[in-house]
């Protein structure tokens, strides 16, 4: 199991940055906020037959990521909200997308004689000849999205938002799901607050 995480550890690391857009309500006061209050995600389509979103276990994941980060901060998670609070929520969606290529090969042969016995005696006198075939690929893969919302509680006004897209990995260990989630989450909420500098 040890060896597997680790190839899973390093495969996430050769996948590099992942992709993350922000955007955040100018003059908002990040820093004048302290706290945070649940908000319930949107709860997924029904017609969606993907087991990540459809998993209690999954949604955990996700919010203990988000709890680890934001008090991380110092923020306190609290059951209602107060003066210097926000909102927090999250949606999650997962799309089967297209992938198109194009490749090509080489077909390759020697250029012997049939007739010529030194050619075989002496390959390296005679040239190598390929010829280049192209050909087309398409494969299908699963797209990950995350996006975290912050919502100020009285407005219900959208303050903050964070999200990334990435290719869902194939997982087989709740140790590998919960890596995969904390690398996203960590991503996405990486220069969060905006306009604070974090202690």
């Amino acid at each position: 199991m040890r060896f597997l995480l680790a190839g899973f550890i390093l495969l996430l690391s050769a996948c590099g940055t992942l992709p993350v857009s922000t955007d955040f309500k100018p003059g908002y006061d990040f820093a004048g906020v302290g706290s945070y209050v649940w908000l319930a995600p949107a709860p997924q389509a029904s017609a969606t037959q993907n087991i990540e979103l459809q998993s209690d276990l999954s949604h955990q994941r996700i919010v203990d990521a988000i709890d680890a980060q934001l008090q991380a901060r110092g923020w306190k998670k609290l059951d209602a909200p107060t003066a210097d609070s926000v909102l927090v929520t999250y949606h999650r969606g997962i799309e089967e997308q297209r992938e198109d290529r194009w490749a090509y090969g080489i077909d390759s042969h020697w250029a012997y004689p049939h007739s010529c016995y030194s050619c075989y005696r002496h390959p390296a006198h005679f040239p190598y000849y390929g010829s280049r075939f192209d050909y087309y690929d398409q494969r299908s893969y699963n797209e990950d999205s995350l996006v975290i919302d912050f919502v100020e509680p009285e407005a219900k006004a959208l303050v903050w938002r964070g999200s990334s897209q990435r290719r869902l990995l194939s997982m087989g260990s709740p140790e590998e799901r919960a890596i995969y989630i904390q690398e996203t989450v960590a991503a996405i909420l990486q220069n969060f607050p905006p306009g604070v500098v974090q202690k």
